[in-house]
């Protein structure tokens, strides 16, 4: 394994984790932009396209486990980034755009997402990837606030996530994602 290079190496983000970073964000929008692409043109159902993203995050995720295995910490968190996202996203357009899953299921994914993300963060000592977790799980609180009813429900997964958020935190020591 290599050294962990010092917070304000330059030249170490520019280089190895940039190229990275910028490999998983350009996966996350290639999966968005294909799926959305290939459905608006009717290439594929609304479901095949559903499937593919599922397939792309999880695939994301194997590979990342894959590279965290072999050596290469410094691409293991830009593509469980990357594979987190787009599970994330998945879920969100099964639901909310097409009407594919249950409000139930979305949040029960959502919430399995959320888990992995964060369990990943600590594997991996990504903060970037505890960060999107975190954001992410968070504004799936907020997509829950549907009514009175559902209060209960959202005050419960709001202490759920706190707790796990403390203790990525502790078990990370990024005692700067308090500020979440």
């Amino acid at each position: 394994s290599e050294p962990e290079s010092p917070p304000g190496d330059w030249e170490s983000f520019l280089g190895v984790k940039g190229a990275a970073w910028m490999g998983g964000i350009a996966l996350l929008l290639s999966a968005i932009s294909f799926a959305r692409w290939a459905i608006e043109g009717g290439l594929v159902t609304p479901e095949m396209g559903f499937a593919v993203m599922l397939v792309a995050g999880i695939g994301g995720l194997v590979s990342a486990e894959s590279l965290w295995r072999h050596g290469q910490e410094r691409a293991a968190s830009p593509v469980s980034s990357a594979g987190i996202a787009i599970l994330y996203v998945a879920f969100l357009a099964g639901h909310a755009r097409y009407g594919l899953i249950s409000m139930a299921v979305g949040f029960i994914a959502m919430v399995a997402v959320t888990t992995t993300g964060g369990l990943l963060a600590v594997r991996y000592q990504a903060f970037a990837t505890a960060i999107l977790t975190l954001l992410v799980g968070f504004a799936t609180s907020m997509a829950l606030t549907v009514g009175a009813e559902a209060a209960m429900g959202v005050f419960a997964y709001t202490l759920l996530l706190n707790l796990g958020t403390l203790a990525v935190v502790l078990k990370g020591r990024w005692f700067g994602l308090l500020g979440l």
